[in-house]
């Protein structure tokens, strides 16, 4: 009697494997390989990480996957963000670091940031430098910019950056910093087949104390009060279209020192926010020019309409911005909607150390209706025996999860894990960040949640260490 065989690719088409593997977890994926050959195969493709990168609702991830990432790429980002989820939610009262890299130079004054936790910006006198902190060697810059050409001798100062400015992730970037009288807006090819910097803008730096850009403008912080004059506005400039704006501040507010006054720029709208000692968290809504319109706008039509302002009573001393959608759905009672992280200290007042000493974190939510109604609500608050924050607080956060880091006097730094969503919900597991021994923390540079990487300036300020905790 015959003896008839049926292949495998029969029993179970190939399309079958990959759908099967996309609904398990990281880990899951990875053991599946030690079974046999078909499914090892399996495993490396793009398909099957794509599928997983957008259903894995548990893990901190960055935006994507985008078409250019290769299916090696994907599964070292979603293996080194299931890492950090086992690191944040464990019993551990800290996390230390995997991996430690110095900078391989002291540095004397200069301005630094970390882009995508990859690229390291600094500006010093001479120039302007990109390191790859991938790199097997940091030593050579990856681009080099010499702001002398353009605006002579001068102390560089302030730093801001923008990425997937023409949706193509990093490949594009935008960093704008001031040196000597101007603000300089530069772009980076940061591709290795698009490698090189271009200067797309050189702007005054007139009355400017600091700098952020968002969704393709410029946001120049002045000085707004002062015994010299007082100055009632502030500048945001609109890069591709290469327009400035003015941005009136309200009746009042300019007596205040507004260099953390907050904005978060939506399709229609700018929101700026500002936590006012007594006051409260300060919210204004100015109408923003179409694109449509951005073209036909005539000078005297570029000062931007205030149309809402609201106070809510809080004694939030600072905040970040998790995340902020639009909707534009004529069915939807949202117009636009932003979630905040606030840091307060609810017994600053009190003469006790122990009391003074408690830090709140607290989840707030802003709504504006399409009828002009401004509403925000406090959706979660949790007290911890902190200490002061030391001004460094920044944070990383993507659909519904946050990593966030704060910096104390005392050179400690502390984590937080934040679920956010639904009032039901909403969680904040803390954890002391650890440092090396010999590291006495001076700066947090930077804290990068989706890669589980923090930059921070110690030795009395000349030296950079890099620390991977995943």
């Amino acid at each position: 009697m015959a003896v008839s065989y049926i292949q495998s690719e029969e029993l179970c088409p190939e399309d079958i494997i990959y759908e099967i593997l996309s609904l398990l977890a990281v880990a899951d994926i990875i053991r599946s390989r030690k079974t046999c050959h078909r499914i090892r195969d399996a495993s490396f493709q793009r398909d099957v990480w794509a599928a997983v990168y957008q259903t894995s609702e548990d893990l901190l991830l960055p935006p994507g996957p985008f078409a250019s990432q290769t299916s090696a790429e994907l599964e070292k980002i979603l293996v080194r963000a299931t890492l950090l989820h086992l690191k944040w939610t464990s019993d551990s009262l800290s996390i230390l670091p995997e991996r430690r890299r110095s900078f391989p130079r002291e540095l004397g004054m200069f301005q630094a940031t970390v882009i995508s936790a990859r690229y390291l910006i600094l500006l010093e006198f001479d120039g302007m430098r990109c390191y790859d902190l991938d790199a097997d060697h940091v030593d050579s810059p990856l681009l080099y910019y010499d702001h002398r050409r353009d605006v002579g001798q001068g102390r560089p100062y302030f730093l801001s950056y923008q990425i997937n400015v023409k949706e193509e992730g990093l490949n594009n970037t935008w960093v704008a910093f001031g040196a000597g009288s101007k603000i300089l807006i530069l772009e980076l090819g940061l591709d290795d087949s698009n490698l090189g910097v271009e200067l797309l803008a050189l702007l005054p730096s007139d009355d400017v104390v600091a700098i952020k850009m968002e969704r393709n403008y410029l946001i120049q912080y002045r000085i707004i009060g002062s015994d010299l004059g007082t100055l009632q506005e502030e500048h945001i400039f609109h890069i591709p279209r290469k327009m400035t704006y003015k941005l009136p501040i309200p009746d009042g507010l300019w007596r205040y020192n507004l260099k953390h006054r907050e904005y978060v720029i939506m399709p229609y709208c700018l929101i700026a926010m500002c936590a006012l000692r007594d006051i409260g968290l300060r919210i204004d809504v100015y109408k923003l020019p179409t694109e449509t319109s951005l073209d036909s706008c005539k000078p005297p039509s570029r000062r931007l309409l205030l149309t809402h302002t609201h106070v809510y009573e809080t004694d939030i001393v600072r905040f970040e911005v998790l995340e902020s959608s639009f909707d534009t759905s004529s069915r939807s009672n949202t117009q636009a909607r932003v979630r905040l992280l606030g840091l307060s200290y609810p017994d600053r007042n009190s003469p006790s150390w122990e009391a003074i000493s408690r830090t709140a974190l607290c989840l707030l939510e802003l709504i504006l209706s399409p009828s002009g109604m401004l509403d925000i609500k406090e959706t979660h608050s949790e007290e911890f025996a902190l200490g002061f924050n030391n001004a460094g607080f920044t944070q990383t956060s993507q659909n519904g999860i946050c990593l966030a880091a704060s910096h104390f006097i005392q050179g400690v730094i502390l984590g937080y894990y934040l679920r956010y969503g639904d009032q039901t919900s909403n969680s904040i597991v803390v954890k002391k960040i650890g440092l090396p021994i010999d590291i006495h923390s001076r700066r947090l540079l930077s804290f990068d949640g989706f890669r589980g990487r923090m930059a921070v300036v110690h030795k009395l300020g000349s030296r950079i260490e890099i620390l991977d905790y995943a």
